[in-house]
């Protein structure tokens, strides 16, 4: 009786433990530490917890840290929630965050966001806008808006937008080295996501992608292979709107034409310029 006394008292006070360490504030939201170069800079939302909030507010802190994150999955399927409000301190909506949260119509966008991931609103058919932070957003991931009533399709080109940026490639995987991507003349950005679908990240094969002057952001990742880009600006110009393509590109020799001159790089240089 004494060892079965013992273990109860053990169980109990890991779950004691448990709670008040994975449980946050009066918001009822779960928490973990959020890291960043191996030191914890502030706190990432893990789930839903005690919260049975329809609009739902994060907070901006958490045991007087920032809180940072949306982790993956964190409202995954919360098919309640029809509003969200973010800090300003969020940097990152982790992949599958609010993933088929079909009734979401509304969440705010933090000016310091960097990160969308794979399918975060995938399914959020509700969503009716979303703004896209131009000047400090580095990747938006596959399928991170597919099925929501925020993106819209391009017929022409036979690319989908939101908020100016173009986001996919329909049909992607038909693609083929022969084939030439064009995207609109009043195209903001491009995410790392274009041509790639959900969490197949497998290679996506084009000839090249025709980038209008218009695009402030062109953001690349290793699933978006090609022989070239066509930019309609200067070669410094390019510089300005890609800072880390050669760094993603790491198989294929691959020549940018811009009106000035060609950028040539490889997986021997992974930094061109």
């Amino acid at each position: 009786m004494r060892k079965i006394a013992f273990l109860l008292s053990c169980i109990m006070l890991f779950g004691c433990f448990f709670l008040l360490t994975s449980c946050g504030d009066e918001s009822g939201l779960l928490f973990a530490e959020y890291v960043e170069e191996g030191k914890v800079v502030g706190y990432s939302v893990t789930g839903r917890g005690e919260s049975t909030a329809t609009d739902l507010v994060v907070p901006e802190t958490y045991k007087g840290r920032p809180v940072m994150a949306i982790g993956d999955s964190a409202f995954l399927e919360c098919e309640a929630l029809t509003s969200v409000t973010l800090p300003d301190s969020i940097v990152s909506v982790g992949n599958t965050a609010f993933k088929n949260c079909t009734a979401l119509k509304r969440i705010n966008t933090p000016a310091s966001l960097k990160t969308i991931g794979i399918e975060a609103f995938f399914g959020c058919e509700a969503l009716e806008a979303f703004d896209i932070p131009d000047a400090t957003i580095k990747s938006i991931g596959a399928d991170a808006f597919g099925g929501t009533a925020c993106i819209t399709t391009d017929e022409a080109t036979k690319t989908q937008y939101v908020d100016g940026w173009a986001v996919r490639i329909v049909d992607a995987q038909s693609l083929s080295w022969s084939d030439v991507v064009y995207l609109r003349d009043d195209t903001v950005g491009v995410a790392d996501g274009l041509a790639a679908t959900g969490y197949d990240m497998k290679n996506i094969f084009f000839e090249k992608v025709v980038v209008p002057k218009s695009v402030k952001r062109l953001l690349m990742n290793k699933a978006f292979n090609y022989k070239g880009i066509e930019y309609a600006g200067t070669m410094e110009e390019f510089k300005e709107i890609a800072p880390n393509l050669g760094y993603t590109i790491v198989t294929w020799s691959s020549t940018v034409t811009c009106t000035d001159g060609e950028i040539r790089f490889s997986s021997m240089t992974a930094y061109p310029y």
